[in-house]
């Protein structure tokens, strides 16, 4: 079955459910009396169910359906039953809009000569006449997700700048206006999740004036920070584990960033209202039909969603199928840095440059969010690639370039007595303390660390990882990823509701639903304790799985780059074990991976490394759209809230049935 116009959800893999039956209410319409009930045949020719009365009376029964909303508002999770089809976004939205521009520029051929600059605009703003987009013409912005990007390069082979430049020109030629880059908002969604965790960091430690376990007290809830990008983890967050929802970041995943983008600033630039703008989103999974399709992510006033097509990588190269088109057919299309993380290339002036980002494929939150808190709180320049391979503890050396994080405003210092504490620490000292330094800000930081080091410490399968800061000896910052669900158990475990019910995250603000408990096994300390490469150095075991502060949580094992909607190489496709839902190869997604990581390792002369921090247009947008960083406008634009749906936890017979499907 083609993922077209409706999403199955059998086999799917993309871990949206977490249950084997819905249990949405249903209204059941009983029989007057027990004479009168009948039973059901199944036509397995046509699929239909009938309900054959006593009389021999036949009549056919509705295939039952779920909408996106329907799912979201659900205190169970969407059913696996082939019957069972969930109503989904699709290629026809997109095709529906672009034909109702198509018959009015017909019927307004004046429109025409407006539309010489679309293509470019943002290279000459104080030129510009804005077209006159409207409801009946709608300005369509496409969205591509780099993980998209890396898995059609993977199955075509070409390199993702390629394949970028090559949509481009397919979606225009259908009528799309612009096509930007999804990697250009995730900039925002760093940023915003780095400051957001120094934030609660902060507050946390103010409150206990030390570093005590994290399952102490009900203050402990500000941590561990749960990454917020993967909607089929938080579906299966608030369904399930209502308790979590406040330590889930704040911070809108790089899909919803965009929308706000697109809806609002970009519909400013044009003068017109969100209504006359369609976004359509192409991602790596079909979750993020879901996400889209949350009541938080609508304008009431305008009636209409921040992104109002979600397609996945599957369905964009289906759609060039249908039209006859290959990837290696398209024309490479110019690009501008609007909207787009692209730069001109440093061999021709005529030709540009894709910037990559550092980290994983899943959006590489660990990797800098990691780095922005060592500075903010420790002084410390750490590189992607301590993150990546470890850096043995050692004596401080100042940074030399310093990093540019001092470009980005964080929050203020902790009490005064917190920072006069980490001001007497001693720094002269040759034999590193037992115990971190009390983080108080990166400008007197250097003055309290003696020594330190990254220890990147495995876990039990290639899907969990640790990254621990050392500081002084010790363990000042643990991070780690968890992607797949059964990993996932592993998290929300060790994670128990602190000081009552949850009332769930407010936008841009501080959660407290959980707190970190502290009950690893002997495996699992053994398992925590392994070191990661040369420079990683020997990792301890003392503190192994008792404390962690932030946790990069995929549904998807691999990731985001294994996402169901990802894109498979076709002779597997071909083959008897490639069939519609069977998952990609592993070779393939090892592929399709490397490609991501080649345009943040620079590779070539088409791609560059470019942090969040240097990304010109991204501080633009902050100082010129939102007014700065921390502003009210800000804080709605680019966080939102999640909320605990029905039951909000289950009992561990639940969560073990759930680890016992085939996900």
């Amino acid at each position: 079955m083609a993922f077209s116009g409706v999403l199955q959800v059998t086999e799917l893999n993309d871990y949206i459910g977490a249950s084997q039956a819905c249990i949405k209410p249903v209204e059941i319409k009983k029989a007057a009396s027990a004479a009168d009930q009948g039973t059901l045949r199944h036509d397995e020719a046509t699929g239909t169910f009938y309900e054959v009365m006593k009389d021999g009376e036949e009549k056919a029964l509705e295939t039952a359906t779920i909408s996106l909303n329907d799912c979201l508002a659900c205190s169970g999770c969407i059913t696996s039953a082939e019957t069972m089809l969930v109503a989904a976004q699709s290629n026809k939205d997109l095709y529906k809009v672009l034909a109702s521009n198509r018959e009015y520029l017909q019927s307004n051929p004046s429109v025409r000569g407006n539309l010489s600059h679309i293509s470019t605009y943002g290279t000459n703003t104080s030129q510009e006449e804005p077209a006159p987009f409207n409801s009946s013409y709608k300005l369509v912005v496409v969205s591509i997700s780099p993980q998209s990007r890396a898995s059609f390069a993977a199955k075509y082979g070409l390199d993702p700048l390629s394949v970028h430049r090559r949509l481009v020109t397919f979606l225009r030629n259908l009528g799309v206006h612009h096509v930007i880059d999804s990697a250009f908002a995730r900039d925002f969604s760093l940023l915003e999740s780095s400051r957001e965790f120094v934030r609660r960091y902060r507050k946390w430690l103010d409150a206990k004036g030390s570093r005590p376990s994290l399952a102490s007290s009900s203050t402990a809830s500000l941590l561990p920070v749960l990454a917020s990008a993967c909607p089929g983890w938080i579906c299966y967050a608030e369904k399930t584990h209502g308790h979590l929802v406040d330590n889930i970041s704040s911070t809108k995943s790089p899909q919803q960033i965009m929308g706000s983008i697109v809806k609002n600033y970009l519909a400013d630039r044009y003068k017109i209202t969100p209504d006359s703008t369609f976004h359509v989103s192409v991602m790596p999974c079909y979750d993020k039909k879901l996400e889209a399709s949350r009541s938080d992510f609508y304008n009431d006033v305008y009636r209409t969603r921040d992104v109002d097509t979600v397609l996945t990588t599957k369905e964009l190269d289906n759609m060039m199928k249908e039209s006859g088109v290959t990837m290696e057919s398209l024309e490479e299309a110019s690009l501008v840095d609007f909207l787009n993380k692209v730069g001109p290339s440093l061999q021709s002036s005529k030709d540009s440059i894709l910037y990559g980002t550092e980290g994983s494929s899943s959006g590489g939150y660990v990797s800098y969010v990691l780095r922005y808190a060592a500075w903010a709180l420790y002084g410390l320049h750490v590189t992607p690639h301590d993150v990546e391979h470890g850096r043995p503890e050692a004596p401080l050396i100042p940074a030399s370039p310093p990093p540019l994080f001092s470009r980005i405003p964080h929050s203020p210092s902790p009490s005064t007595s917190t920072a006069t504490a980490a001001a007497t620490t001693t720094a002269t000292s040759t034999t590193p303390s037992s115990q971190p330094p009390t983080p108080f800000g990166a400008a007197a930081a250097s003055a309290a660390v003696a020594s330190w080091g990254v220890h990147v410490r495995p876990g039990r399968n290639p899907d969990t990882r640790r990254v621990v800061l050392r500081v002084n000896g010790a363990d000042a910052l643990v991070f780690a990823t968890s992607y797949g669900f059964r990993n996932i158990q592993n998290v929300v475990r060790k994670i128990r509701p602190a000081g009552g019910s949850s009332a769930g995250t407010r936008a841009g603000g501080d959660g407290g639903g959980g707190a970190l408990r502290a009950r690893a096994s002997r495996a699992s300390v053994r398992a925590g304790g392994r070191s990661a490469g040369a420079g990683a150095g020997a990792a301890s075991a003392d503190a192994a799985d008792d404390v962690v502060h932030y946790v990069e949580v995929m549904a998807c094992p691999s990731g985001c780059i294994n996402g169901a909607g990802q894109l498979k190489p076709a002779e597997f496709e071909a083959s008897e074990e490639g069939g519609v839902n069977a998952p990609a190869p592993k070779a393939f997604i090892t592929k399709a991976e490397e490609v991501y990581r080649s345009v943040a390792a620079g590779e070539g002369s088409r791609s560059l490394f470019q942090a969040p921090e240097e990304n010109e247009r991204v501080l633009g947008l902050y100082r010129d759209w939102l007014g700065g960083f921390d502003t009210d406008k800000a804080r709605e634009l680019l966080h939102t809230q999640y909320r605990a749906v029905g039951v909000g936890a289950r009992d561990d017979s639940e969560v073990s049935a759930v680890v016992a499907m085939n996900w």
